[in-house]
């Protein structure tokens, strides 16, 4: 037996939350899809006023939602020093460089420490450590027989992002 009113109902409009369940359930329930649509202060006057311009609309009479498709949340930094690349991010369409800003994807800059086994050479400003199979007749300078592939997954496809575990959930908006 619930001892209060739904999290919903307690929840400032322009709150951002995941969202198991099916799309369906979310109509009339005073939440609305991250999707980047476009809302009418008709509908939304509240949300409007939260949202201001920052994701697009006039900031008066509409406003759009953030687009949160296939993205993770960061934390805004507000002056933590957590975010090495703050000065990266990108506006939302007419905001600053905060809440809304977004990142594309990244891997940190770092090396290998390779054993006797591996070649380092630099080919055109850039360093590439080679494998060097065990009995090649030239460990040092043998590159014609040397591969070296990064990333993937466990099945050994190469991966097309760097990610933790994830699962999909939708975000959705406190619409009013």
């Amino acid at each position: 037996m619930p001892i209060g009113p739904p999290i919903g109902s307690l929840a400032p409009v322009g709150a951002v939350m995941s969202y198991a369940g099916r799309r369906a359930s979310l109509a009339d329930s005073g939440w609305l899809l991250c999707d980047g649509s476009e809302v009418s202060a008709t509908d939304y006057p509240l949300l409007v006023t939260a949202l201001g311009n920052r994701y697009g609309g006039d900031g008066t009479s509409t406003a759009n939602v953030p687009d949160m498709r296939g993205l993770f949340i960061r934390g805004v930094d507000d002056g933590a020093g957590r975010d090495p690349d703050e000065s990266s991010r990108q506006p939302p369409a007419h905001g600053g460089v905060s809440v809304g800003s977004t990142q594309v994807d990244a891997l940190a800059n770092h090396q290998h420490n390779w054993d006797h086994f591996f070649y380092n050479f630099h080919d055109y400003g850039k360093d590439i450590a080679c494998h060097q199979p065990a009995n090649s007749g030239n460990l040092q300078n043998n590159k014609s027989q040397a591969t070296n592939n990064d990333g993937g997954v466990k099945t050994g496809s190469i991966g097309a992002e760097t990610r933790p575990k994830n699962i999909a959930l939708y975000w959705i908006i406190k619409a009013g």
